[in-house]
């Protein structure tokens, strides 16, 4: 899913990616119960982390950026993403590094953990950019390597921050650049060899300049999780790339279709998921840096949002917020560390996931959601 510029609707590319291949999932409220399947009797488990992923703090004025950090605080937010984009030829960071300076002090200043995405951006703007040749690397590693420097210079006060180099690659190399001369699936090792030339050289960097790095990998959809561990897996195995790719693994997952699967097949991806990391790259932290439910609408608010394509089916804003809280519990109960929900505020686009609406009115889930995650006490009891 793009990220920058701000959702626009339903020609944003990553999202038609996804309308294209629905994950049917939702339920009714009465079904709702993920609380309980991870754990045994009287146990309970926390989050490390709870956040939004947040496009205002980017992508509006400083007066703007502070409210949009004290509504995420507000909501229960430790933890806050935002997007980076990072084009080859080009060095954002040299250029006009104000944005990101703002994001880093108002992370230093009210003391929440900040993740910033950095997206590969092709020379046209379409996102989905994912450095495979050397020369490619080393510029995307020199463009990371000097965001370290300046976030260090616009905030000496922020002892570690959070990067993922590399969101969702699976968009444009998954897809459009799969097979080699030879009809050889690459794509996977593709991104395992850059996140193997990343890793070393942006911890180097980050070190050298004075600050803690902990580099997020993964930020794939849902649908291309289980090809990136089964490649990565026999990459490893035959020692075609690193055994350290990155400090903490990313997954995403997506509500857009309503089925009374709902909770089973959000079960089935968390299991999978700390499962498949534990297989794969051993004892690495699990954080959910995308968890979105796209909600319905009160009509009294319909001229907020663009329509939404016949493909998705909404879950009622309650069901949305309940799920969040669910998901929440089973995810703590297996060891997930942080949850970020995409946004805290809808922006009217198609993915509606948020808990707060683009005239800042609440969603009927709003609450609920708030005073689980404040609270941060979940409930693996198996009886």
């Amino acid at each position: 899913m793009r990220r920058e510029p701000a959702l626009s609707g339903s020609n944003e590319p990553g999202l038609r990616e996804r309308l294209r291949q629905p994950f049917a999932v939702a339920a009714t409220i009465g079904a709702l119960s993920l609380a309980g399947a991870a754990g045994s009797a009287n146990k309970t488990a926390a989050l490390e982390g709870f956040g939004y992923a947040d496009t205002d703090i980017m992508l509006t004025e400083p007066e703007a950026a502070q409210k949009a950090v004290d509504r995420d605080i507000q909501a229960g937010a430790n933890t806050i993403l935002i997007t980076q984009p990072i084009t080859i030829g080009e060095d954002v960071f040299d250029r006009d590094p104000s944005r990101l300076c703002m994001a880093v002090n108002l992370a230093d200043k009210n003391d929440f953990r900040i993740v910033i995405r950095n997206e590969g951006h092709f020379e046209n703007g379409e996102f989905g950019m994912v450095p495979i040749t050397d020369e490619e690397r080393e510029h995307y590693v020199k463009a990371e390597a000097n965001m370290v420097s300046t976030i260090k210079k616009c905030a000496p006060g922020l002892k570690t921050v959070y990067i993922s180099p590399i969101n969702e690659p699976n968009y444009v190399l998954f897809n459009k650049r799969q097979y080699d001369a030879r009809g050889n699936w690459t794509a996977p090792r593709d991104v395992a060899l850059t996140y193997s030339y990343i890793y070393p050289r942006l911890h180097a960097a980050a070190e050298q300049t004075g600050i803690d790095a902990e580099i997020i990998g993964g930020d794939l959809d849902q649908h291309s999780q289980e090809l990136f561990f089964k490649r990565t897996e026999q990459f490893l195995k035959l020692g075609l790339i690193s055994t350290k790719l990155f400090d903490i693994y990313a997954a995403h997952f997506y509500v857009q279709k309503v089925s009374p699967q709902v909770i089973t097949l959000a079960q089935n991806n968390i299991d999978y998921i700390t499962n498949m990391v534990k297989t794969v790259y051993g004892n690495v932290p699990i954080w959910y840096t995308e968890l979105g439910g796209i909600s319905t609408v009160p009509a009294a608010k319909a001229n907020l949002y663009t329509k939404l394509p016949k493909s998705i089916v909404p879950m009622s804003e309650g069901l949305q917020g309940q799920f969040y809280i669910e998901f929440d519990n089973y995810a703590a109960c297996l060891g997930v560390e942080d949850v970020i929900v995409w946004h805290s505020k809808d922006d009217g686009g198609p993915m509606r996931t948020a808990l707060t609406r683009p005239d800042d009115s609440r969603k009927r889930g709003y609450e609920p959601v708030v005073a689980a995650v404040k609270t941060n006490k979940y409930n693996c009891s198996t009886s």
